[in-house]
């Protein structure tokens, strides 16, 4: 006796939609592909970025273009004033012991980080030494926002180190 699942109306019906998903996937564009893109962009992207995508999506004046702007960069600010907040309020409940462990693992990983700039973007030592302060800057002054230290890093680099950059930056550095 055959099996429900090997019937041949049910594997005909998986190839069908098989190939039904193959034929979607082949055709998409390569920027909705990627992830984060679109209409509902991840925190990765830039305003800018999103911005432009809206506008060839959807065809924007200029005047739209300046008020959805202005709502991105308030909608950045108020994320950016939730997440100091956020440390805050984190911080008021830690105890120093669990402080101190904290910013240890956080220099570890601005260690490693900094490791796999110097690997990728080929940084002499003053370069190294200049984004080392920067981090350190960053873990002293929670104020400073992602986007601030990304373009701080972005000064310090040649123009091809920069570019690199801007495309190998990992997730959580994309955005805020």
């Amino acid at each position: 006796m055959r099996s429900p699942l090997t019937s041949p109306r049910i594997t005909a019906t998986a190839v069908a939609v098989m190939l039904l998903i193959g034929g979607v996937v082949a055709n998409l564009d390569p920027v909705h592909a990627k992830p984060g893109t679109g209409w509902h962009p991840g925190p990765a992207q830039d305003i800018e970025m999103r911005l432009e995508r809206m506008t060839m999506d959807l065809d924007l004046t200029d005047g739209q273009q300046a008020r959805i702007r202005e709502i991105m960069e308030a909608d950045r600010s108020r994320r950016e004033q939730q997440r100091l907040e956020l440390h805050n309020q984190i911080d008021a409940v830690l105890t120093e012991a669990q402080r101190e462990t904290r910013d240890a693992r956080l220099q570890r990983l601005m260690a490693r980080r900094l490791d796999r700039m110097t690997e990728r973007f080929d940084l002499s030592e003053e370069q190294v030494d200049q984004i080392k302060a920067l981090f350190e800057q960053q873990r002293t002054n929670p104020a400073l926002s992602r986007t601030q230290m990304r373009e701080q890093i972005s000064g310090i680099l040649t123009a091809e180190q920069r570019a690199a950059f801007q495309s190998h930056r990992p997730k959580r550095w994309r955005g805020d």
